[in-house]
This record gives C-alpha cells, sequence and structure tokens, in this order.
C-alpha cells in the first residue's frame, strides 16, 4: 500500500482536526484534498488498497465537496477486459448427498443428471455467457456425469 498516501492522510488529518469550525478549515480541506488527490492520481492501487485507503481517507474532517472528491477518486476501476472464465473442476465438491444419490442412480437419464450439473453450476453464479465458452461447461460437466455412470 502507498505510504505516500497513508503519509498525506495523516497530515490532512492532524492540520484540519483543529481547523474545524474556524474560517480558515475551508482553504485548509482543499489545500490538503488537491494535494491527496495529486498522489492518488499518480499511484496505482488495487481495489483492495482503495478500500482500505478511502476508509481511512474519510475519516479525516475534510469541508464541503473535498470528502466526496476524496471518496470518487478512491472509487474502485472498472474492468477493462473480461475477466477469465471460472474453473468447473471443484464443481463436484460442492453438490450435497441427495443430488450424488441422482447423479449415481444408472435409472436416472443423462438429462437429469446434466439438469443437475447445470443448476448447481448455476447456482454458484458460473456461467458461460456465450461461444466457445460453453466447450469448457460441457466438457466439465461431461466427465463429472461419465463419472456418476
Amino acid at each position: 500500500m502507498s505510504r505516500e498516501i497513508r503519509a498525506r492522510i495523516g497530515s490532512a488529518r492532524l492540520l484540519l482536526a483543529p481547523l474545524v469550525g474556524q474560517p480558515t478549515h475551508a482553504p485548509a480541506s482543499r489545500t490538503q484534498c488537491v494535494a491527496l488527490l495529486d498522489v492518488i492520481q499518480k499511484s496505482s492501487l488495487t481495489n483492495e488498497e482503495r478500500a482500505t485507503l478511502s476508509g481511512l481517507a474519510l475519516g479525516v474532517s475534510w469541508c464541503g465537496d473535498d470528502a466526496k472528491s476524496i471518496a470518487d477518486a478512491f472509487a474502485p476501476l472498472a474492468k477493462l477486459q473480461r475477466q477469465s472464465m471460472q474453473n468447473f473442476e471443484a464443481l463436484p465438491e460442492y453438490f450435497v448427498d441427495s443430488e450424488w444419490v441422482l447423479l449415481l442412480d444408472s435409472s436416472k437419464g443423462m438429462a437429469a443428471k446434466s439438469d443437475v450439473i447445470i443448476s448447481r453450476a448455476v447456482a454458484f453464479g458460473l456461467s458461460l455467457p456465450c461461444g466457445a465458452h460453453h466447450e469448457e461447461l460441457y466438457k466439465s460437466s461431461s466427465r463429472c456425469v461419465r463419472a456418476c455412470r
């Protein structure tokens, strides 16, 4: 985590706390806000670091819209690219007993077994929106169904 950002937050806290309610609070807050925003802009922070530092920064006695500016600067970065698809290999570890009974029952059809596998994947939020990614789900679920034959 950025020591420079922590130092800037600490100095703002020390400077602004005694100034609350005084006429010099607003200009001092603005100056500290601009300085902190400059340091934030120059840093490359993960979303976890942004969350931690924003909590510290919002504990400072900012004046007016400075707190909103600081909060906006620490907002998580949007994902610029699509996240990689999930790994479905651990899915069988999460089946409950009743699902295993159905999966291991040789009298049940492949459609019923596939429904169990797909519904568990969807319940965990594993999704494959389109295209070639369906192949990964098909391969994983096929391995699981074959193991249940």
